[in-house]
């Protein structure tokens, strides 16, 4: 399975962000998902928007963000960065800015939960740049038709929420959603996200046949402890081979 790290670029400071990376890479990290933080995080959870904005307090100039991925990639080729944007942060970039860099890094997929005007994601793919479909349990008609177009990975729903309990879904879910979107010819990577916390998480989700998982906020905690960081990283991978 694949491990991919979430990364809050500019937190705790610019000149820590590519030590993490550094750091994500040591712990057998394979894909990075680069925060790019906005002004106004309004989307994330209130743990990982503090961070986008204290990030944007410290430092506003969106060309610093773009210049670490171009280092990080620089000193490590080989791995994945898969950009996260809000589209008004890509707005404040540029549309064509945005999709030359992507391009000369060889980035080809970013993740944006509100990049949705079709003039704006047809811009993208003018650069080869794929938006990673977001599937949720509701399997939602839209959904299950990005999800058949995309040339990307598909971010599956990892974990029940409360609301989920409570319309009688149970651990089943996962798996019968997967297997759904195998029945239909659905072939991009699974991988899922969202509530994992402990190994025992990413066990079910190797079990419900994912293909790679996202951690977050289990890393972020672990920032003061390099060796923590590096550790609970290898922990995670070790699970699920």
């Amino acid at each position: 399975m694949k491990v991919i790290c979430y990364l809050p670029a500019g937190y705790p400071t610019i000149d820590k962000t590519l030590e993490i990376a550094d750091l994500y890479v040591e712990g057998g990290c394979d894909i990075i998902e680069w925060s790019i933080p906005p002004i106004n995080p309004y989307i994330d959870p209130s743990y990982i928007a503090e961070k986008m904005l204290e990030a944007r307090k410290k430092c506003n100039n969106l060309d610093k963000y773009l210049e670490l991925i171009k280092v990080f990639k620089e000193k490590h080729p080989d791995k994945i960065v898969c950009p996260l944007i809000y589209k008004e942060t890509l707005h404040e970039i540029g549309i064509e800015e945005f999709g030359v860099f992507c391009k000369k890094l060889e980035i080809d997929t970013i993740i944006s939960a509100n990049i949705t005007d079709y003039c704006d994601k047809e811009k993208l793919l003018k650069y080869g740049i794929n938006i990673a479909p977001w599937v949720s349990f509701a399997m939602e008609d839209a959904m299950i038709k990005e999800a058949l177009e995309t040339k990307s990975f598909i971010y599956m729903q990892a974990m029940l929420n409360e609301e989920d309990k409570k319309a009688g879904l149970d651990d089943s879910t996962l798996s019968k959603c997967i297997n759904k979107l195998r029945e239909i010819g659905i072939d991009s990577p699974i991988y899922c996200g969202v509530g994992i916390r402990t190994t025992d998480d990413v066990k079910f989700l190797k079990k419900s046949k994912a293909q790679g998982f996202f951690l977050g906020s289990s890393l972020i905690k672990h920032y003061d402890s390099p060796s923590d960081l590096i550790k609970t990283i290898k922990e995670f991978k070790q699970a699920v081979i």
